[in-house]
């Protein structure tokens, strides 16, 4: 029997379970999944207005969250996809003002997880170019032409992104030696407990894919376009054989100054403490990861004589927001840390320490005035 046929709109007796448990303590995350699974079965079985209501409890879990600030792109992307969904079963009764305010707050959703460092541009284009396919389905030309600008907006920051990176090497090493110097070259230097490389007098090279060697690492972190946009500190190091335990570089603690502001971020090698714990990664640092030796040698034209070693780790580090690396003073130090038997070995050898300078977007007006206007970001 279907929900015209029986005129019921009383809450499915499968949401109440799901709701409590939330009230009750359980993980929110996991319910919200499991409610709108059961919207999309529910919908599957012609319970359309049961489906409304499954939906709407899943998004009501998610949008009371307090989202964890280490994960808002998944956090807006699956905002995104739940009020996506409630558009569709919104439709699917004929509520179609609610199921407009839905396709909204999900475009501006999609926009947020775009944004973020580790956000899925490419996923969430896709689902904005879906969206504009509902909207204009039923109607909404406006609607749909802002959705598609949005998908095309968010396009436009991979787009710019992958285009170009500036990358200033440091050319200045104050320890004397040369190691190190300018770009990356397979001549680097051992940081252990008591040493220190400091990096200055930084020189500008320009390079067409950088993303396409930090996105498919050998083992670590993956780099997406916005965490590279976010990144202003990218650090190289030569590891061997083999990456440290987290999948790159060898514990050490760096220190940025402009002059004005120092900095300091502790970098652990480790994926777990002696006692079993996770390591709790500095918030400032972005991705962590390795790559063949062969790749980056052939990324950075070293000649083939110069690599060494299989493995070439990295990692991207955020200061923006409290060091100006545009600063004639800014400099960077690499400082070495004991080492912990059988957790850290903590002796990393930087090849290259760099700021990055990225393209500015080139923006959309009639998107930003359509959002500004129209408030579609929740």
């Amino acid at each position: 029997m279907t929900d015209s046929e029986s005129g019921a709109a009383a809450v499915p007796a499968e949401v109440t379970p799901l709701t409590v448990s939330v009230a009750a303590g359980a993980d929110p995350v996991q319910d919200a999944a499991e409610l709108t699974a059961l919207s999309s079965s529910l919908a599957s079985r012609g319970q359309a207005t049961d489906a409304v209501t499954a939906e709407q409890a899943a998004d009501g879990v998610l949008a009371g969250l307090t989202p964890d600030t280490t994960a808002l792109a998944g956090y807006w992307q699956a905002l995104g996809d739940y009020q996506f969904n409630l558009a569709v079963r919104l439709w699917d009764v004929q509520r179609d003002p609610d199921a407009v305010a839905a396709a909204r707050q999900s475009i501006g959703a999609y926009r947020r997880s775009a944004e973020m460092p580790d956000g899925d541009v490419v996923y969430c284009a896709a689902e904005l170019n879906a969206l504009s396919g509902y909207l204009a389905t039923h109607g909404h030309g406006d609607e749909a032409v802002a959705a598609e600008q949005a998908a095309v907006a968010v396009l436009k920051i991979l787009q710019t992104i992958t285009a170009h990176t500036d990358v200033y090497w440091a050319g200045r090493i104050t320890d004397g030696s040369t190691s190190a110097r300018g770009f990356p070259d397979f001549a680097a230097v051992t940081v252990s407990e008591g040493h220190s490389l400091i990096c200055s007098d930084w020189q500008r090279v320009g390079y067409g894919a950088l993303l396409d060697l930090l996105s498919t690492p050998t083992a670590g972190d993956g780099v997406t376009p916005m965490s590279l946009a976010a990144a202003d500190v990218i650090g190289f190091e030569l590891n061997g054989d083999s990456p440290a335990p987290s999948g790159g570089w060898e514990s050490c603690t760096w220190e940025f100054s402009d002059g004005a502001t120092t900095l300091s971020v502790a970098w652990n090698e480790a994926a777990h403490n002696p006692d079993g714990s996770a390591v709790t990664r500095d918030r400032h640092v972005l991705a962590n990861g390795s790559v063949s030796a062969t790749a980056y040698g052939e990324f950075f034209s070293v000649p083939a004589t110069a690599i060494s070693g299989n493995v070439v780790s990295f990692l991207l580090i955020r200061i923006r927001d409290e060091i100006d690396v545009t600063s004639p003073r800014f400099t960077v130090t690499v400082r070495g840390v004991p080492a912990v038997p059988g957790f850290q070995e903590a002796t990393p050898d930087p090849d290259a320490v760099g700021f990055l300078v990225h393209p500015t977007p080139v923006p959309v007006p009639a998107v930003e005035s359509f959002f500004s206007s129209a408030g579609y970001c929740p």
